[in-house]
């Protein structure tokens, strides 16, 4: 009588299969990887104001705080009492003088700005991220905004509101870790400098603005 031998188990059609797929997306991933990551990896190199883990002093992403006001207005002249100047027409100059020192006053603005690197954006680099501002009243108002230009010196930005109206332009240069804003909306043009900070400090600045709405303009 000969010795049975022994026996084999036939593998599992299904069990191949499901390995092969595996191995296939396993494949399709890292060369995926590879395909996409490498340009991203040189984009962000090759830009500094969005890496910085590379260029620290240069990169724009981020969170910023900082207060906006109307540009500085050029000496008023002398209203005191003259001969030579009518009565009616000083008294005038008075009035026009208080209400611009008014108007100014009213217009400083709170403003925090909140960006990162949008990564569906391969080919062109961009922005997202959220632009918030108060005023006096202590309400904060946010804006969605689309990057119209952005280098390693500062970037242009075109803000919109909730009903996604234009809502005016926001650019900004960066010197010595300052972002000098200017912005150019429906309300006056304001200017000012943004330093590092976070979405604590842009309260405290609005509360800061609230208290001082009850103190006349000097």
């Amino acid at each position: 009588m000969e010795p049975s031998s022994p026996s084999v188990t036939p593998k599992n059609p299904g069990i191949s299969v499901s390995f092969e797929f595996l191995r296939f997306f396993i494949v399709v991933f890292i060369l995926g990887s590879l395909i996409l990551g490498v340009p991203y990896g040189l984009r962000l190199y090759r830009n500094s104001w969005a890496a910085p883990g590379l260029h620290p002093d240069t990169v724009l992403t981020g969170e910023w705080v900082g207060t906006l006001r109307p540009p500085s207005r050029p000496a008023p002249p002398d209203f005191s009492p003259s001969p030579f100047i009518a009565e009616s027409t000083r008294q005038e100059g008075i009035r026009e003088l208080r209400q611009q020192k008014q108007d100014d006053f009213a217009n400083v603005r709170a403003i925090f700005i909140s960006t990162s690197l949008d990564p569906f954006h391969i080919a062109s680099a961009s922005l997202r991220g959220s632009v918030t501002m108060c005023g006096r009243d202590g309400k904060p108002i946010s804006y969605a905004f689309t990057t119209n230009r952005i280098s390693n010196a500062g970037m242009s930005l075109i803000l919109y509101n909730d009903t996604q109206s234009q809502f005016g332009n926001l650019d900004a240069t960066l010197h010595g870790g300052v972002l000098t804003a200017d912005y150019h909306g429906f309300e006056p043009h304001l200017l000012g400098d943004l330093r590092r900070g976070s979405r604590q400090d842009f309260e405290q600045a609005c509360t800061s603005l609230t208290a001082s709405a009850q103190q006349p303009a000097r």
